[in-house]
């Protein structure tokens, strides 16, 4: 008989002490000291080892973290890149196209938080100020350099 090409059992993952446990094909398990456990799958982009969070193991369980792992790497396989894809797929789901509209619906949701009106206006207005480069660009278009554009002259001018 053959053996399993997994590295996890259901009991291993209920069970496991805090550390880093290998599935097989990039899955990983990872339990914290407190006990928390998540899964992290792995894998390579242009050259970078990178790291994508699939959720909690107890929210998800060995089967479905390796049919998630199995769905990141037939993106790679077809040249994309999962976590881009992931990106996608939620700012679909707000249906939100616009960094604009994402900012706006950013802070309506976060607002009840703020101590009071005033600050409320400065997280909106910090944002309009700040953010004019991005504003109108899609969220799937942003990248690292749009955001430097935004940060880059503030950086050392603003605490």
């Amino acid at each position: 008989m053959a053996g399993s090409r997994h590295g996890l059992t259901a009991r291993k993952v209920e069970t496991a002490p805090p550390g880093k446990y290998e599935d097989g094909h990039g899955l990983r398990l990872v339990v914290s000291t407190g006990g928390a456990r998540r899964w992290v799958y792995r894998y390579m982009r242009d050259g970078r080892r990178m790291e994508m969070g699939l959720g909690s193991a107890s929210a998800i369980g060995l089967a479905e973290a390796r049919e998630l792992a199995g769905d990141a790497r037939r993106v790679l396989t077809k040249g994309g890149d999962p976590l881009a894809v992931r990106r996608a797929e939620r700012a679909a789901a707000l249906e939100i196209d616009r960094f604009g509209d994402f900012a706006q619906k950013l802070i309506d949701s976060i607002e009840e938080g703020f101590r009071n009106a005033k600050h409320r206006a400065q997280w909106r207005s910090t944002l309009v100020a700040y953010a004019v480069p991005i504003w109108s660009k899609r969220l799937s278009e942003i990248d690292t350099d749009d955001v430097l554009q935004c940060l880059t002259p503030i950086w050392q001018k603003k605490p």
